[in-house]
């Protein structure tokens, strides 16, 4: 389990993916390794491990030895808010015939979106979504642009305060607000 969502303190250590499916082929028993955010580096993209610090990298677990490799789908990777899980055949099988992945798989809006962020990907292009490209110019860049969007955003709300009809009491007449 990926403690991107807890913190366990105290006397804890961590197992690795390599060390995990050793223990899974020597006990003939299938293994999961779960990243968090897992992030996907590519040709043609700006390399993010290093901005990131340490972050793990889903074709590293893929190529550790795990059965299945589960990350998310929007986090780093960019595209819609999903589960993503990879792995051998065999396991992957197993998963879909369990009576809840049905109510677990993702929708077809869904699927659309993440076949687009992973086109994007496979094409070199993955540096054109939003979410690597913000990472990849860093918060430098990225804070200028917020404090535009803000102003802006505020300057659209108040145009369109004034021209919404506003609700009139019954006292009001022909006053308008």
């Amino acid at each position: 389990m990926h403690t991107s969502n807890f913190r366990v303190t105290g006397f804890t250590e961590e197992v690795g993916a390599e060390e995990l499916a050793a223990l899974g082929r020597e006990r003939g028993i299938t293994t999961a390794f779960d990243l968090g955010s897992g992030l996907v580096e590519g040709a043609g993209m700006t390399p993010l491990a290093d901005r990131l610090g340490g972050e793990p990298l889903v074709l590293a677990a893929v190529k550790s030895g795990v059965d299945v490799v589960s990350f998310s789908g929007d986090k780093l990777l960019g595209g819609p808010q999903a589960g993503i899980l990879i792995g051998k055949r065999a396991a992957i099988e197993a998963l879909r015939k369990n009576p809840i992945y049905r109510a677990l798989r993702l929708d077809k809006v869904g699927i659309a979106g993440l076949e687009k962020t992973l086109a994007l990907i496979l094409e070199g292009r993955g540096d054109e979504l939003p979410v690597r490209r913000m990472l990849a110019e860093g918060a430098e860049a990225i804070r200028p642009r917020r404090r535009r969007s803000r102003s802006s955003s505020r300057r659209c709300r108040r145009c369109r305060r004034a021209s919404w009809p506003r609700p009139r009491s019954p006292g009001a007449g022909a006053r308008r607000g």
